[in-house]
């Protein structure tokens, strides 16, 4: 069921790019839509696993799914590059005779580069237009040093082989306090603090108003903070008169699904179906 489309190795980092085809009884409704999981850098594969085989299985979309390497977060040159190898398969791979495509975005990872996606497609109908809709998995995440540094944290202890507890570890007594120093100059670089100011506006300047958002996050995210999350929404909803719906749970940072695996497909499905019109999929 797997097909490995894309894989690249730079500094030892590894971005992988896969698609999954459709199954289950929602297949057969949804043949002219699919589905791009975006994320997460710091997750292990049987957590990304679970989101794929969600759009896929559950949901009944061609899913392509994509895991940026590190670098693609801390340098907006290497998520640049990325983003066009991405929308190169969209226009021209798998995906490219689907006619609407619903994004789900997992952590800062996935958000960033969606970003750089559709910053770099707003004129190119041929990819904005076919965006039916984007669900924020514990996203946006704050352009905060505390919180990147944080997070690096979390994706430098994933790598390790031999740890028995896989649960994430945000904060270390020499690791975190090394990540915010870095982390606190390179958002202090002009061409990366301007990024940062185009990712935060991205949405709102590159997306047409129909086009409709989820939020998925919880009030027990010991990275992102979710009231940053709630005013996001909020303005896509009030400012951009946006549709948007928001979903709460008690887990963690993206583990979501893994917490509350029912939930989280009943509340994906209803938005898919009901929620906002624009995407119109069929139950």
């Amino acid at each position: 069921m797997n097909v490995c489309l894309f894989e690249e190795k730079k500094n030892n980092k590894e971005e992988t790019m896969q698609f999954v085809q459709a199954k289950g009884v929602l297949a057969p409704t949804r043949v002219g839509a699919a589905a791009v999981v975006l994320g997460c850098f710091g997750s292990t594969p049987r957590r990304r696993r679970r989101h794929v085989e969600l759009m896929s299985g559950g949901l009944g979309l061609d899913t392509l799914a994509i895991v940026p390497s590190m670098s693609s977060v801390a340098f907006p040159v290497v998520a640049r590059g990325t983003a066009r190898r991405i929308r190169a398969e969209l226009a021209n791979g798998c995906l490219s005779k689907k006619s609407k495509i619903v994004f789900l975005l997992l952590s800062g990872c996935g958000e960033n580069m969606f970003s750089h996606m559709i910053v770099d497609s707003k004129d190119d109908p041929s990819l904005i237009g076919r965006i039916a809709g984007v669900a924020y998995d514990s996203a946006p995440v704050s352009p905060d040093p505390a919180v990147w540094s944080r997070a690096f944290t979390a994706a430098a202890f994933s790598k390790i082989p031999f740890r028995t507890d896989r649960s994430p570890v945000y904060d270390h007594s020499i690791v975190t306090p090394v990540a915010r120093i870095f982390s606190r100059a390179h958002l202090r670089l002009p061409w990366n603090s301007s990024w940062v100011r185009c990712a935060a506006n991205s949405a709102e300047e590159c997306l047409p108003p129909s086009v409709p958002m989820l939020f998925l996050f919880s009030d027990n995210d010991s990275l992102v903070s979710p009231t940053f999350i709630q005013a996001f929404a909020d303005h896509q909803a009030s400012r951009c008169m946006r549709p948007v719906t928001s979903s709460k749970f008690d887990s963690e940072h993206v583990d979501h699904l893994r917490c509350h695996p029912k939930e989280y497909e009943m509340n994906l499905n209803q938005w898919l179906c009901d929620d906002p019109g624009a995407i119109g999929f069929q139950q």
